[in-house]
């Protein structure tokens, strides 16, 4: 977490009654680490886990859909698009291609037998 570029922080009972996540997050903290906190369950905000207020905090109803708590993510103070990076390219395995040409000439082999054996 310390070497993170953001942490995210679901805010929820179970983290509030955890001590030793409490600990993980005031560590984070004095590092300068940048948090932002999503407020889940309409519960106490990040004061009672000791979340600084330069923290961002959004707060959600509890019928949120991932969608609406991504969208408010990537807009939220801290949050930059170097934190996604490029996307990931797909290689393309000669196995895989292999393996597909292989597949359709075992589908096609008994059509061409039958044809020839009529």
């Amino acid at each position: 977490m310390l070497s993170a570029a953001l942490t995210v922080l679901l805010l929820d009972e179970a983290l509030r009654s955890d001590p030793s996540a409490k600990g993980r997050l005031l560590a984070c903290q004095s590092a300068g680490q940048r948090i932002v906190c999503l407020n889940t369950d309409g519960g106490d905000s990040g004061l009672s886990i000791g979340l600084h207020a330069s923290a961002e905090e959004i707060r959600f109803s509890r019928g949120a859909s991932a969608e609406d708590l991504e969208r408010e993510l990537v807009r939220a103070d801290g949050f930059s698009r170097e934190l996604i990076g490029e996307p990931a390219k797909v290689k393309r395995s000669g196995f895989r291609t292999a393996a597909v040409v292989m597949l359709v000439l075992a589908a096609l082999l008994p059509r061409v037998l039958y044809q020839r054996h009529r």
